[in-house]
């Protein structure tokens, strides 16, 4: 069927009423879409809230009870018996026992230092004190002296740890 002269005129002029109203159903649309969702969501957030919760802990909880236990080489075995051994013996500061593990005769890894501090046990404030009575007791020197021994390079015990050895030098110490 052919087209009129004056259909063909029509046809850029139809053309564009439909695409405006199109682009008005499309906008009424998306209004109405969010304004269902703002609707259910003030009305049922609460229990969307507790079910995505719900969801979450499930997974969490399944996470946890799956996960391996870490697996530590023998480098960093051997760096923990060690540590245990100098914290003990020698009554080291955390910053001893780092230069010790790190240096002679062990030289282990800084990352193999590390874990052996973070998983010794160890009382540094107890140390300082031992420390500090060994210095007074067979040294003889005074709180300013044991102080600046147990700051210095050798001993690197925190000027925390140090005030409080000093504060408790002379307390009785334990199991006498």
């Amino acid at each position: 069927m052919p087209i009129s002269p004056q259909q063909s005129e029509d046809l850029p002029k139809r053309k564009k009423l439909f695409v405006r109203l199109l682009r008005w159903t499309m906008t009424i649309i998306v209004l109405i879409i969010v304004a269902l969702t703002t609707y259910y969501l003030v009305t049922r957030g609460d229990q969307l809230n507790s079910d995505l919760n719900e969801i979450v802990n499930t997974f969490s909880h399944k996470e946890a009870a799956t996960a391996k236990p870490m697996e530590v080489s023998n480098d960093y075995k051997q760096a923990l018996v060690k540590a245990q051994e100098y914290v003990d013996t020698l009554h080291l500061s955390e910053e001893g026992l780092r230069d010790k593990l790190r240096g002679k005769p062990d030289y282990f890894s800084a990352n193999a230092a590390q874990y052996a501090i973070e998983h010794v046990k160890a009382d540094y404030r107890a140390n300082a004190v031992i420390r500090a009575r060994e210095y007074a007791w067979n040294q003889h020197m005074d709180a300013e002296s044991i102080d600046a021994k147990l700051t210095g390079i050798v001993d690197k015990f925190t000027p925390a740890d140090a005030d409080y050895a000093i504060q408790h030098v002379n307390d009785k110490p334990l199991g006498e």
